[in-house]
């Protein structure tokens, strides 16, 4: 039985397969494994992520590592662009009048 966690997996690298075959022309599971591995480990700096696939003989284009790296962390669900995280962390429940601040007026 697959987890939730496993198909996102699965769906993550052939997403970064598809994007190195468009971009590159060809698509390898195993380097599609290691981007990710390098996007996660420097999340929170697509600089530092493009400096690291550099020193590992990706000379990728900074458009198209900045790209992977915005896609892997979103679908990843790290980082700034993270999907289904806000920043909101207060733990009380907003108020139908806050929410909806329009509806809330009388009508004149």
């Amino acid at each position: 039985k697959m987890s939730l966690e496993t198909l996102q997996r699965f769906a993550l690298v052939s997403k970064v397969c598809s994007e190195l075959d468009n971009h590159l022309g060809f698509s390898d599971k195993t380097l599609a494994e290691f981007i990710i591995h390098l996007a996660k480990q420097y999340s929170n700096n697509s600089e530092h992520f493009q400096k690291a696939l550099l020193e590992n003989g990706a000379e990728f284009p900074t458009t198209f590592s900045s790209n992977l790296h915005r896609i892997i962390n979103s679908t990843a669900g790290t980082g700034k662009g993270a999907v289904g995280k806000s920043n909101d962390t207060s733990t009380e429940p907003k108020s139908t009048k806050a929410i909806f601040s329009g509806f809330s007026k009388p009508n004149n």
